[in-house]
This record gives structure tokens, C-alpha cells and sequence, in this order.
């Protein structure tokens, strides 16, 4: 699959010579071992499954093919030519041995191996077979992390994004499925601001996790892919969508849940890429917490958790006017690290102008810290928006003074365009006066029969994907272990019996907390 259009004004990559001149400045790089004997063993290994053995066995047990170990992968011809610059492996028919010796070179220090020419690393991203692929996942990874790695030593991220896309659109088996390289992916395009080729990936809702396809597939992929996904989104005022995105990241299961929680939380947030719409721009918002992302104990939220609460936080704000609450499988500690702190009392305070400015104020430095002060700035900017919408709901008519008055404008000439602008972009119905008078009316229709229609049988599909991942998680083992374990009696009641049970004359605990 290509790249979309708009990918095309980025930077070519690095040419050979790029490569090859690289480790200048770092001294004399040592003699490579020779790959001559590895790489007549892998032109004509009679099968995959046979080759996949034997380069395996490299890093196993570090004797296969003449005792060199993996070390040899990052060998050269005896000649001093690099094997893979010499045509002597067809990525189409020698998928699996450039694989493994890609993920080597890309592994190693760059001080003390070349990297591999860039040239290769596109064609193999683009060319190499699924089914290659997938008797190594573990090393299409590291390929992954390793291209991001080498784009970075360039000084150019934006090189990693066209390689990555291919990765992440050719390789899994559906564009539902979650793989380790999504977060890489996702990363580069927010690092290099290179966010088309992202909405093309997350236009399609990831609901499948699984581990048997990629061993070392873990929660924090999920954490890092959808707070990535959120930040990129939000910094394109994408707000719906960010919002989705961080929703996720937040609730994902932690480090206890194992594979079916997390395909559970996939699922929950199947209709995320359903929302994109809105305009463009971009923010100064920052990922510096990548450090984090690794849990602080089984069962306990990552701190990446919380920073994507924050950011979810603000983006309701902006989105919606009010931050809500936590769905109630998100994990407890969040909420209560998040209640009586700077995002807690900026949340509290919106969208009334004067308590706004008390808050940021006071808390601008956390905000810093944070590196959120972007997101607050826009918040900021739009809360006279929310403010008119509330006053929509009250009264009929308004002068335009009592409009400034009200969302801490400077002056009718401030609310006049406030007002403008909303009706231009159809946030509210009105029209202003000669007096100066503003009227509101009730909006007009704004769907159509068709999307009407359209968005029910989006709501049909998305009913049935859930039912299908819910009967998926049903069926795991790990989730059958754990709901044996954690029933009480054999007489317990169902789940069902108790929720009918509180319809009957006891039903007070049903009533108070069904709308909650």
C-alpha cells in the first residue's frame, strides 16, 4: 500500500551514501564478521519453516552456522561488500533472512556497525512478504524501533514515517488488529508533524490484541498508541476523536489484565476513528513523558495513565464545555490523584471567565510542567463560546453589552464577532439587532433521512464488532481462569438474577445508581 498524497512534500530519504559515510567522527568502526557461509545457507534453505529455525537458533544458542552467533547477521561479504547493497537478496523471495538481518543491523550500535542503506529499509518495508513476517514478529519490531532509532541519528524523524506506514498497513492481518508497531508508528508522525499518514491508520478502530500473532505485544502498546493518537488528533482540533483516543488510553487495562482485558478496552473504544471531523492547526504540546510508560506494579495505573487523563481533561473542556466523569471500569486511583489538583479546579471553575483566570494563575506553572499549557490556552480562548451557549439556554434575547458582560469580553464590539463567529459556524441560531439586541432561536434540522440512516447502521456494525469481541473474551482461556476464581459459591446469583433482583421491592440501590 502507498503512502497517501500529502506525504509526498517530505524529504527523501538518505541515500546510500549517507549511510555508508556514517561512523565518521566516531572513529575507526571494527572489521564486521564475514556472512559469505550465513548467506548461501539462506539463498538456498529448502523451506521457511527451515530457515526460520536456523536463523533463530543464532540468538539461541550462538554456535548455529559456524559459531558466530547473531553477530554474524551483521556481518559483511568477505570482499567488504554489504550484503545488503549487492543484490544478492530479492526482499520478495528472501523475505525472512533480510528480516533478520535488518532487525540485527538496526539493533546494534551505529557507532560500531554501519546501519543498513535506507534504500533497503524502503524496499524491505514495502515489499516483504506477510507471511515472512509473521514467523518473526518479535524482529519486525525491532525493525520498527530500530528505524525510528536511525531517522532520529539523522536528524530527521519525518524518514521514519513512510517505511513505518507500510509496516503498520501490510503487515497485521486486518486493520483492526493491534501490533507493537503502532505506537512506534504513531510516535514518529507526531514527533515530525507528519499527521496525514496517521488519520489514514487511525480512521480504522483497533479491536483485536492479539499475542499468539505477536508475542511480545504488550498493554503499554495500546497505552502509547492511543495517547499518541490523542495528542495528535487534538493538536489537529480534532476534539471528538482526541477525546476518544485519550478515553482509551486512560482506561486501558493495567499490567494484571493480560491479553483479554485488553481486548476488551479495545473494543470499548471500537468507534473512535467514527468521530474525526473538525478543523486544523497545530499545538505546542508536548510527549515528554515517555519515560513512563512502564506500570508501577501489577494492577496499578502507568503514570502515562494520568498524564492522558489530564489531557483528556482539557480536551472535554474544549470539546464540550465540561469535563466528565471517569467510566466507571477506568481505574479508581486515577480520579482520585486527579480531585482537588490544578485539573480538578480548572475543570470546576469553566467556563466562567473570572474564576478561569484565578485558576491559570495560580497553577500555570503545573501547567508548564506539564506541558499542557497549549491545551489550557486553547480552553482558554474558548470559553466564551461555552458561555454563550449556556446563556442560549435561558433567555431569548440579550443586549451585546450584557454578552461582553458575561463571558468577560472587551466591549459590544467583542461579543458582535463572538456572536458572528458562532452563527458562521453554526454553534448557535441568532441574529443581531440595530439596537444591538441579540436574538436566539431553536436550531434548525440538522441531519438528513440518509444520515439518519447511515448513522444507525454505523451503530448496527459497531453493536455487532462489540458482541463478536465480547464473545472472543468470553471464550479465553485467561478470562475463564480468572471468573472461575473469582466466583464466590457455586450458589452465587448470576450477574443477571442480581440485576433483575434489584427491579423488585428492594430496587432503592437500583434506582440510585442506574443513572449515575
Amino acid at each position: 500500500m502507498s503512502l497517501p498524497p500529502p506525504l509526498s512534500s517530505a524529504p527523501p530519504g538518505p541515500s546510500q551514501s549517507h549511510t555508508q559515510g556514517y561512523g565518521q567522527g566516531h572513529g575507526q568502526l571494527p572489521p564486521p564478521p564475514h556472512i559469505d557461509g550465513l548467506l548461501a545457507q539462506i539463498v538456498s534453505a529448502p523451506t521457511l519453516a527451515a530457515l526460520n529455525t536456523l536463523l533463530k537458533g543464532l540468538s539461541r544458542d550462538g554456535a548455529a552456522a559456524g559459531g558466530g552467533g547473531e553477530a554474524q547477521l551483521l556481518g559483511f561479504f568477505s570482499d567488504g561488500r554489504d550484503p545488503l547493497d549487492g543484490g544478492v537478496l530479492d526482499v520478495r523471495v528472501h523475505g525472512l533472512g533480510v528480516l533478520y538481518i535488518l532487525a540485527a543491523r538496526l539493533s546494534a550500535s551505529f557507532a560500531q556497525t554501519p546501519p543498513p542503506p535506507w534504500s533497503t529499509i524502503t524496499e524491505f518495508c514495502r515489499f516483504v512478504d506477510p507471511k515472512h513476517a509473521a514467523l518473526a514478529p518479535e524482529r519486525v519490531t525491532r525493525i520498527a524501533k530500530g528505524i525510528y532509532r536511525l531517522a532520529q541519528t539523522l536528524g530527521n524523524l519525518s524518514l521514519a514515517v513512510p517505511p513505518l506506514y507500510d509496516l503498520v498497513t501490510r503487515l497485521p492481518p486486518s486493520a483492526a488488529h493491534l501490533t507493537p508497531i503502532h505506537p512506534v508508528f504513531m510516535l514518529a508522525c507526531l514527533a515530525s508533524r507528519q499527521l496525514t499518514p496517521a488519520l489514514a491508520v487511525l480512521a480504522h478502530p483497533l479491536t483485536d490484541a492479539d499475542t499468539t500473532l505477536n508475542p511480545d505485544l504488550a498493554y503499554t502498546d495500546a497505552l502509547a498508541y492511543h495517547y499518541t493518537a490523542g495528542v495528535a488528533l487534538a493538536a489537529l482540533h480534532r476534539w471528538p476523536a482526541a477525546a476518544s483516543a485519550l478515553e482509551i488510553a486512560v482506561c486501558t487495562p493495567c499490567s494484571g489484565a493480560g491479553a483479554s482485558g485488553l481486548g476488551m478496552a479495545l473494543g470499548l473504544g471500537g468507534g473512535m476513528g467514527g468521530g474525526m471531523g473538525g478543523g486544523g492547526g497545530a499545538l505546542g504540546m508536548g510527549g515528554g513523558h515517555a519515560a513512563t510508560l512502564t506500570p508501577t506494579g501489577a494492577g496499578t495505573p502507568a503514570a502515562l495513565q494520568l498524564e492522558a487523563l489530564k489531557k483528556l481533561t482539557l480536551v472535554q473542556l474544549i470539546g464540550t464545555g465540561a469535563a466528565r466523569a471517569l467510566p466507571r471500569y477506568a481505574h479508581p486511583l486515577l480520579a482520585r490523584l486527579m480531585r482537588g489538583g490544578a485539573y480538578a479546579a480548572l475543570a470546576a471553575a469553566y467556563p466562567d471567565p473570572a474564576r478561569l483566570k484565578e485558576v491559570v494563575e495560580r497553577e500555570q506553572g503545573v501547567f508548564e510542567r506539564d506541558r499542557n499549557l497549549g491545551l489550557v490556552k486553547v480552553a482558554l480562548d474558548r470559553a466564551p463560546r461555552w458561555v454563550l451557549r449556556k446563556l442560549t439556554d435561558t433567555y431569548a434575547t440579550l443586549h451585546l453589552a450584557d454578552v461582553a458582560r458575561a463571558a468577560g469580553l472587551d466591549g459590544e464590539d467583542a461579543a458582535r464577532g463572538l456572536v458572528l463567529g458562532m452563527i458562521e459556524s453554526n454553534e448557535i441560531t441568532a441574529h443581531i439587532s440595530a439596537s444591538g439586541t441579540v436574538s436566539f432561536a431553536d436550531p434548525p434540522p440538522q441531519y438528513t433521512r440518509a444520515q439518519v440512516d447511515a448513522a444507525l447502521r454505523a451503530a448496527q456494525t459497531q453493536g455487532a464488532l462489540l458482541a463478536l469481541v465480547d464473545q472472543e473474551v468470553g471464550r479465553g482461556r485467561e478470562f475463564l481462569s480468572k471468573a472461575v476464581k473469582t466466583s464466590d459459591s457455586t450458589w452465587a446469583p448470576s450477574a443477571d438474577e442480581e440485576i433483575f433482583a434489584g427491579l423488585g421491592g428492594g430496587g432503592g440501590m437500583w434506582e440510585e445508581t442506574i443513572y449515575s
